[in-house]
């Protein structure tokens, strides 16, 4: 296997026996991966797998019964994410996220949407902000000034005076996205981000995150969405059940070796090193690619489903 630059250097985020039980139910059962500095990482699987969980377990939601999540930053400090308050996950361990279901102030504006996630950051003491003082209104000013620029990144610039709750659905996923870069972090989580949106705006959410990835900032994502998630993605791990299936770099998921033969319910043909998931195939039946444990990346649905279709050599 090709190790990539990134992964030449300790993972930005180490995930370690992480296990997680409400209960008499094991969501997570001792998963354990790595997010490299640099790449898109994703963890796909069905509905239910615990990738959200997971998700929460990384930025505080939840404690884990047991195991250890390590952030490493660019200053070369860690901070262990599982005995840290939530809080100052994003604070001090520079970590955002996205929500599965989109946690707008719908009521404001899209710049107040922004605007206000920058106020744990303003430089003017609480006097200041009662009497609008000077102080006030040139951090005031500045703070609008950040949020537009931000704004401008993801194509929203012309409509900062909108009631985000007005927004597509599309726009709203990016405005989420747009925020999370308020508290400049190094690691962003996107739970399930091309849930719900059309062909076309996800091509534009593909292209914001390839383009946060070139600025340096590391992403994990997850999803269902398969095709759509490894069409960017350097890494991807596999979950279900809570557990992890496998693992592989991008093309491993993706390009078929010539030499192996896909067998469908109904035929079997040689693949040709065919691009099953991004849906470049020769012929009109349906082609699956069998994953351990019994399920199997679905090409044309971009989904996880039970298969008793397998690859042969």
């Amino acid at each position: 296997m090709t190790v990539s630059a990134a992964q030449a250097t300790p993972p930005i985020l180490e995930v370690d026996g992480l296990t997680m039980r409400f209960g008499g139910l094991t969501a997570v059962d001792s998963l354990s991966f790595a997010a490299f500095r640099g790449d898109i990482t994703a963890l796909i699987g069905p509905n239910g797998a615990g990738k959200t969980t997971v998700f929460n377990c990384i930025t505080g939601f939840y404690k884990p019964t047991s195991g250890a999540v390590t952030m490493r930053l660019s200053d070369g400090t860690t901070q262990r994410l599982d005995r840290l308050d939530n809080h100052r996950i994003a604070s001090h361990a520079r970590v955002a996220r996205t929500f599965q279901n989109i946690r707008l102030f719908s009521k404001l504006t899209v710049l107040d949407n922004v605007r206000i996630a920058y106020h744990p950051h303003a430089g003017y003491t609480l006097f200041d902000g009662i009497v609008r003082n000077k102080a006030y209104r040139e951090q005031e000013d500045y703070l609008t000034e950040r949020a537009q620029e931000f704004l401008a990144i993801f194509g929203l610039e012309q409509r900062q005076n909108d009631i985000a709750g007005s927004l597509p659905y599309g726009l709203q996923r990016r405005l989420e996205i747009a925020r999370c870069l308020v508290s400049d972090p190094e690691l962003i989580l996107l739970d399930e981000p091309f849930t719900g949106i059309d062909p076309v705006t996800i091509d534009s959410i593909q292209a914001i995150i390839r383009d946060l990835r070139d600025r340096g900032i590391s992403i994990l994502i997850t999803d269902h969405q398969v095709r759509e998630t490894l069409e960017i993605t350097d890494r991807a791990y596999v979950l279900a059940h809570g557990k992890k299936l496998g693992e592989r770099p991008f093309n491993a998921w993706v390009r078929m070796p010539a030499s192996w033969t896909l067998v469908t319910d109904e035929s079997a043909t040689d693949a040709q090193g065919g691009y099953l998931l991004a849906g470049i195939r020769p012929g009109n039946y349906e082609a699956r690619v069998l994953l351990p444990g019994g399920f199997a990346l679905d090409a044309n649905k971009a989904s996880l489903v039970p298969s008793d279709i397998t690859v042969t050599r």
